[in-house]
């Protein structure tokens, strides 16, 4: 079970298994097993069913339990061969689009690759309002737009073109003279400074999240918040295991629902609670949560909230000053609001699985979940942007950040460039369209493993540079050489030239080598790279915190450092219902015969257990700050 590759964006699982050709183009599709994602392999197999392009047995599977089967020998691999040819030829009869509309419509985790040509020509983004027009040398271009769309307010949006050198000197100048100096701003004191600690309270100490949010692209956002003072409410169900809960990698490499370390990583410094929102009791948690909450982050289907009259609308009628963020795929509206996915499916849409990889053969498109990284980053800014406004017009607002759009607006620079002349950009393995050489090289083997190091070469005099580093004078007296035009019609020359130099170094020596050369280069780290380097040690970015099941868990530090508050995670992440007792006695205030209740039910059945699951587990971990109730 533990090889088994359960999460639903495959980012374990090899590339040729997740590549598919259809008709007009290529598809992105995990054939995904397991609890958290099974069921929509299912509901792909119960389509081919439909349309008798399957055997009755391969139809007949669940997915959801298919680990099991596997372990045991019920089912072999030649099973999922043959499982997977029938994918692979019903596939080859439909249309990109076909496919996009069948993944709505069945629930599929099965997408079209999306080039910038598919992307400028979505209606979807049309509908949404996502884009923007600007001048680009007298040319009106479209660019995207926005990344979120805010209700009662406006929100990030691209307001003009940009600026010629120098065109708005004057006009800042003018504004800048003419305003009278502020006082600075007064700090506002902690409510709570802890007794006889001097330094400064963290920036968004007093800040309460209600994290409804799951696998990465959520998570992150509230990680971000609670690395930086916020107390954070992580809210899940121990009845539907949470997906990154059985992703790779688990501690000791033993697959379990307390041993993701990905988990571990996106959910640190948080409280833990489990809640059942099936049941009206478990709901109304939630609605005592939100009522004392200053934000709320969600990652439900869109309409999944109102469906349980839990979303802003309803929410905020009690408490008109909270901020909700909803993340999903491709938005809470338009026609493709219904999609189901992970970041490799937002990835597909925006056009980075078409992009990564090499020109002749299938894309390999980014590691993992792309977009579930990518999102979070303009989730934080606009959901800062948000916290600012309400301290100035004590405001609430609801926030829809959809991975696709903020996948496509990464993509600025070549929505722009198909806009202005119809070009679409396309896979170039390692090479730059500007930079050469620029490429990734062998180096010597070391400990039985691949070593390879990468090297950037941005402008001629850093050519010269290198071509001294290989002790090659004659590449540097080269006249078709000494332009980057010239390099990169010479690339596979050149390529193979630097990599007989580098194939005989050790990746390393390499990379110091050419830096004290003043040569971009860096060596191609490996897990165990990252875990020594010394930068990431300087900048504390790796932390050990105490964990009550594995006795230490290692984390990543913030992205970002502050000067006098740095941030970090205070404790790891909880294990399922950790802080149940803590949310309800001490935050809710519920009496003691509601928390038992709660907690703990009234008898074994638990359809009788009230609206909580998962039990108390190791409670309150030191290092936790109690916030305002």
């Amino acid at each position: 079970m533990a090889g088994r590759d359960q999460s639903g964006s495959g980012a374990a699982t090899p590339n040729s298994l997740k590549k598919w050709r259809c008709r007009d183009g290529l598809v992105e599709l995990h054939l995904s097993m397991g609890p958290a994602s099974g069921a929509f392999t299912n509901n792909l197999f119960r389509w081919l069913a439909a349309e008798g392009a399957v055997e009755a047995d391969i139809a007949a599977w669940d997915w959801r339990v298919l680990p099991a089967r596997l372990e045991t020998g019920e089912l072999t691999a030649a099973d999922l061969d043959r499982a997977r040819a029938a994918v692979r030829a019903f596939l080859a009869g439909r249309t990109k689009a076909e496919i996009v509309q069948a993944a709505i419509e069945h629930r599929l985790l099965c997408m079209a690759i999306y080039d910038v040509a598919d992307i400028c020509a979505a209606g979807h983004l049309e509908s949404r309002g996502f884009w923007a027009e600007v001048d680009a040398g007298g040319k009106r271009v479209r660019v995207p737009g926005s990344f979120a769309r805010v209700s009662g307010g406006a929100g990030p949006r691209v307001r003009r073109s940009a600026p010629a050198l120098g065109e708005h000197t004057a006009e800042v100048l003018a504004e800048w003279h003419a305003a009278p100096p502020q006082p600075p701003a007064e700090a506002t004191p902690s409510p709570h400074p802890p007794a006889g600690d001097l330094s400064p309270a963290p920036p968004l100490d007093g800040l309460r999240v209600l994290d409804l949010s799951w696998v990465v692209a959520g998570p992150l956002i509230g990680r971000a918040l609670t690395d930086f003072g916020a107390e954070v409410i992580r809210v899940e169900s121990s009845r539907r295991v949470e997906t990154a809960r059985l992703m790779q990698p688990f501690y000791r490499g033993v697959a379990g629902v307390e041993n993701s370390a990905l988990y571990g990583n996106c959910n640190a410094g948080k409280l833990g609670m489990t809640v059942d929102l099936k049941t009206e009791e478990g709901k109304q948690v939630v609605r005592d949560l939100a009522r004392r909450a200053d934000v709320v982050v969600e990652s439900f289907s869109p309409g999944q909230m109102a469906k349980w009259g839990l979303d802003y609308a309803s929410l905020s009628r009690e408490n008109p000053s909270l901020i909700m963020l909803s993340t999903s795929i491709a938005g809470q509206s338009g026609p493709w609001s219904g999609l189901a996915g992970y970041g490799n499916v937002g990835a597909s849409l925006s056009g980075f699985q078409n992009l990564v990889g090499w020109e002749d053969a299938l894309p390999f498109g980014p590691f993992g979940p792309y977009t579930d990284y990518v999102g979070p980053r303009l989730a934080l800014a606009a959901l800062l942007a948000a916290i600012e406004d309400r301290r100035r017009t004590g405001e609430g607002r609801h926030i829809d950040v959809a991975q696709v759009e903020a996948g496509v607006f990464f993509l600025s620079p070549q929505i722009a460039h198909y806009g202005a002349d119809g070009t679409v950009a396309r896979r170039r393995g390692n090479a730059d369209e500007r930079f050469a050489p620029h490429g990734v090289y062998p180096c010597l083997p070391e400990q039985g493993a691949d070593r390879f190091v990468a090297v950037a070469v941005r402008d001629d005099a850093e050519w010269r540079r290198l071509a001294e580093a290989l002790d090659r004078p004659d590449l540097a007296a080269r006249a078709d050489l000494a332009t980057a035009a010239g390099r990169r019609a010479a690339a596979a020359f050149l390529d193979g030239q630097i990599a007989a130099w580098t194939s005989g170094r050790k990746a390393r020596e390499v990379e110091e080598l050419l830096q004290s050369r003043g040569v971009p280069a860096h060596v191609s780290a490996s897990s165990a790279d990252i875990a020594a380097d010394p930068q990431l040690a300087q900048r504390r970015h790796l932390r050990r915190l105490p964990h009550p099941l594995h006795g230490e868990a290692v984390v990543e530090g913030p992205r970002y450092l502050l000067s006098e508050t740095p941030g970090g995670p205070e404790r790891a992440a909880p294990t399922l219902g950790q802080d149940n007792e803590y949310v309800l006695r001490d935050i809710l205030r519920y009496p003691d015969e509601r928390v038992s209740r709660l907690t703990e039910g009234e008898c074994s059945d638990d359809r009788a257990r009230g609206g909580l699951e998962g039990g108390l587990e190791g409670g309150v971990a030191a290092g936790h700050r109690r916030r305002r109730p």
